[in-house]
């Protein structure tokens, strides 16, 4: 489920704006958000970088922030019922063109393989987008296969024809997905 602008611009902008200050803090220089992360992630392992990030944005309540949209909250409740609960620890991730690496860069998947459950969503929000793109791309309907089998995380079984959808957002929008649908990163 795509929810278009459900994330008001002053959110964003502050969280740019705790992004940059972390990162200045790291880099013991001030930088914005796009070059710092750049810059940080050139000397320190990326996924650090992003533990540092998320650690930060959890601290000053924007995740929070961000579920609590009306539009996401929502959609939330009509899909789940009012009775939700949120995982804490969560994660950003920055989706650097130059970074290769298949933990960034990740293939075909699901939630589940890396310890969700089949009674979660994921809710990805792109914070920060060098070009509208979405960055993320989905096979419609694979969350009824059930657990995909998988070896290395990757999948050893697919169907052998299936569409893809690659939904194009803008910082602000938010997509809604259970752990079982098949999603991976789009350059």
């Amino acid at each position: 489920i795509v929810i278009r602008d459900c994330v008001p611009s002053e959110v964003l902008n502050e969280s740019r704006v705790i992004m940059g200050e972390t990162l200045s803090k790291l880099l013991n220089k001030k930088v914005d958000y796009n070059e710092g992360l750049l810059e940080a992630v050139q000397k320190y392992k990326q996924f650090e970088v992003q533990a540092l990030l998320h650690g930060q944005l959890q601290a000053k309540g924007l995740k929070k922030c961000i579920l609590l949209q009306p539009q996401i909250l929502n959609t939330l409740i009509h899909l789940i019922g009012p009775d939700l609960a949120y995982n804490r620890e969560g994660s950003i991730h920055a989706n650097l063109r130059s970074t290769t690496e298949s933990i960034y860069k990740k293939k075909w998947h699901q939630e589940v393989w890396s310890g969700g459950s089949i009674l979660h969503v994921t809710i990805w929000t792109p914070l920060s987008l060098a070009e509208p793109s979405g960055g993320i791309g989905f096979i419609p309907g694979s969350h009824i296969w059930g657990l995909v089998p998988n070896q290395n995380r990757k999948p050893i079984e697919l169907p052998e024809e299936y569409e893809v959808v690659t939904p194009e957002l803008t910082e602000g929008c938010s997509i809604i997905f259970h752990s079982l649908a098949l999603h991976q990163t789009i350059k």
